[in-house]
């Protein structure tokens, strides 16, 4: 008997040494880590798209801001000087791992461009067109390129200084 009682006793003391086990049932509470990332932007903008002073006249009009910086104007809407340009963006690409393409805006959107003290007089900014080109970048690390669009002017539309935000959208980046 003494060597069943011996041997029992060695069985319980090996139990009892092996780490992380406890006849008793010990609970092993768990625990969480969370963190955060976020990347630097490497798609900046440079200039917003502007139209410069306008008058609306008899009959209203479009003016259109093209991505090369010239203009057009239909209707009887006018131009009456200060600064036109189309929006300017700039992007940093990571040669071999980013292959961008430009996704939007695109001619079949529009937005409202708003007088706030009007608000419910805006005017429709559409048809918008870029300079973007797949090609040009290919072997750059650094880019730049424009948006433009038409905004309509009604004849009627009330004077102030209206504004509307897009946002300018690149996949594979």
């Amino acid at each position: 008997m003494k060597k069943q009682g011996f041997l029992a006793a060695f069985m319980a003391a090996l139990v009892l040494a092996v780490p992380g086990y406890s006849v008793a049932g010990a609970a092993n509470p768990t625990g969480e880590a969370s963190a955060d990332v976020t990347v630097a932007s490497r798609l900046n903008k440079e200039a917003d798209m502007d139209f410069g002073l306008l008058i609306p006249g008899t009959a209203g009009g479009t003016i259109t801001v093209r991505p090369n910086g010239t203009q057009a104007v239909t209707g009887t809407a006018t131009r009456a000087g200060g600064s036109f340009h189309p929006a300017g963006f700039s992007f940093e690409r990571r040669i071999f791992r980013d292959y961008p393409q430009y996704a939007g805006p695109r001619a079949t959107d529009s937005i409202s461009l708003v007088n706030p003290a009007y608000p419910g007089r805006p005017m429709r900014l559409r048809n918008f067109t870029t300079d973007f080109s797949q090609f040009a970048y290919f072997f750059r690390t650094e880019y730049e390129f424009h948006v433009g669009g038409t905004l309509e002017v009604a004849s009627d539309q009330p004077a102030g200084a209206y504004t509307g935000t897009f946002t300018v959208t690149l996949d594979n980046f």
